[in-house]
């Protein structure tokens, strides 16, 4: 029970953290584009007061729609993205998988799962990096592929940014 509690009050510092970057920056694009928040609130038909509460991220309620409205009025486009971050949920398959890699490893091998690609900011992580006497083997454990040209870019882009030699 303590682990749902914990990933619930990450997943709700997070939420709280993008709503105060990106009221921040609706404040700067408002800002430079000279506008008050009343004009903004005039041009999407809403009270100076929601605009100042997306602003301010006071308001945990905002709906989706409502953030790319306000976002469009000052010429932006609100982008939504997703990364690989710590403990991810990871099927039986792929679980499974990785257990029975590591326990076919040479203990010559350091094994590290969940390996950061590159430094700080850079969310990416290979599922297993092997490092030995004669280099590192990065190892991905894909299940259910669904995409195969999708996943070798993703693979290769990886191994170019961590400098992991690929086949």
């Amino acid at each position: 029970m303590a682990n749902r509690v914990r990933r619930a009050s990450q997943t709700a510092d997070a939420a709280r953290r993008s709503l105060i970057e990106l009221g921040a920056e609706l404040r700067e694009a408002r800002l430079a584009a000279g506008l008050r928040q009343s004009d903004v609130a005039r041009a999407l038909g809403v009270s100076h007061t929601q605009v100042w509460r997306v602003e301010a991220a006071r308001n945990s309620g905002a709906r989706l729609r409502d953030l790319i409205h306000q976002a469009r009025a000052l010429g932006l486009a609100l982008s939504l993205r997703v990364y690989p971050v710590g403990d991810r949920l990871r099927d039986q398959a792929q679980l499974a998988l990785i257990r029975r890699l590591v326990s076919r490893i040479s203990a010559t091998w350091r094994v590290s799962l969940e390996a950061p690609v590159a430094g700080p900011g850079d969310l990416r992580a290979f599922d297993v990096l092997l490092t030995g006497p004669s280099g590192q083997v990065a190892v991905e454990a894909i299940t259910r592929l669904r995409d195969v040209q999708a996943q070798v870019r993703a693979v290769r882009l990886k191994q170019r940014d961590a400098g992991v030699p690929g086949s």
